[in-house]
């Protein structure tokens, strides 16, 4: 294989395409719909209240495998706009954005 990153995403594309060519129309879209709604709430209970952008974890990638991290051992880094330092899971409780002008907890 000359390129593992072509093989892979040409895996990938296939086993998709394999995927949703079992499915009927109605069972993609609303399952679509499910999935955005997801991931609306999980973005709406994250205090950067957006996605994190690929370069933004690389840049982490990045420090982790360079010089500059030596001295970092054991240690888990969280890369996820503050979901977890802001006690971001809603659904037991945690950090929920506020819906009107009010400030946030």
């Amino acid at each position: 294989v000359e390129s593992f990153l072509q093989a892979t995403s040409q895996i990938a594309q296939t086993t998709l395409r394999s995927v949703l060519g079992k499915a009927d129309l109605d069972t993609l879209l609303s399952e679509r719909e499910r999935l955005n709604d997801d991931l609306q709430t999980i973005i709406d209970a994250t205090p950067q209240a957006r996605m994190l952008q690929p370069v933004e974890v690389a840049e982490v990638i990045y420090f982790l495998i360079s010089p500059a991290s030596s001295a970092v051992t054991g240690a888990t880094i969280v890369c996820d706009g503050g979901y977890v330092a802001g006690s971001g899971w809603a659904p037991y409780g945690g950090f929920r954005r506020p819906t009107s002008g009010a400030a946030r907890p």
